[in-house]
């Protein structure tokens, strides 16, 4: 019971500055992201960085990797979502310039809000503003932008994979876009599905080498994403054996 309490009031006392940093920064972050989404993103990023160092939360890039991280026409696919943590975790080592997040998220405020001036929001509600969203984010990946996007589309409740959508994989073949899998380890165990307490940790962000779109036609897109699954099952399965030691 102590331990509890002790642990609610740290939490609670964490929160007390990062909230009151979160209101100017969001803020100002959103106004001049407006004119310059580059500026905007790098006032938000420091509350990010902020957030992090108070909850002790500890971010370690374990690229596996041959080739650096490319730096534009590049879809980042996120294969595993498992927390609300993920979303500021990936802000700070990717070289992207948009994001696409559901409606669930972009609700959020301040927090969420920021994703309708910085990326673009799909409304799974509203199948037909998702198409638009999605043609929007191919044609400015042609145009050499990058993007990152969960491959879930929602946060798994314990943890496992849930069922992948093919609208990123359909995206990436159609812009003929480098997709780059990621998997981030340690943002459930620092703030689990429904929770708000966040517990000091390491979050690892894993990524693995890159696949390549071109030559690709869309009857393509099931060995695709047949192909990142794998992946990811993979990377599930080696935490689990390195937990298990």
């Amino acid at each position: 019971m102590q331990r509890n309490f002790a642990d609610l009031a740290r939490c609670l006392a964490l929160w007390t500055p990062a909230v009151f940093c979160l209101i100017p920064l969001y803020t100002a972050g959103m106004i001049v992201g407006l004119f310059s989404k580059n500026r905007g993103l790098r006032l938000i990023n420091i509350w990010n960085r902020l957030f992090l160092a108070l909850f002790q939360v500890e971010v370690r890039i374990d690229a596996q990797r041959t080739q650096p991280l490319p730096a534009r026409k590049a879809l980042f696919v996120l294969l595993n979502q498992t927390s609300l943590l993920e979303a500021h975790v990936m802000m700070l080592p990717l070289p992207l310039q948009s994001v696409i997040v559901n409606i669930e998220y972009a609700l959020i405020p301040l927090i969420g809000w920021s994703h309708w001036i910085f990326g673009w929001v799909i409304v799974r509600q509203w199948p037909q503003q998702a198409i638009r969203t999605m043609h929007r984010a191919q044609s400015f990946l042609e145009k050499d932008g990058s993007i990152w996007m969960s491959i879930e589309g929602r946060r798994s409740v314990d943890g496992e994979l849930s069922p992948y959508k093919k609208g990123p994989v359909i995206l990436a073949i159609q812009s003929q876009a480098e997709i780059v899998p990621f998997f981030i380890h340690g943002c459930r165990e620092c703030l689990p599905y429904g929770e708000w307490r966040i517990r000091p940790g390491l979050v690892r962000i894993k990524f693995l080498e890159s696949i390549s779109t071109q030559g690709l036609m869309y009857d393509d897109r099931n060995k695709v994403l047949r192909q990142l699954r794998l992946l990811a099952e993979r990377e599930m399965d080696s935490e689990a054996l390195a937990v298990a030691k």
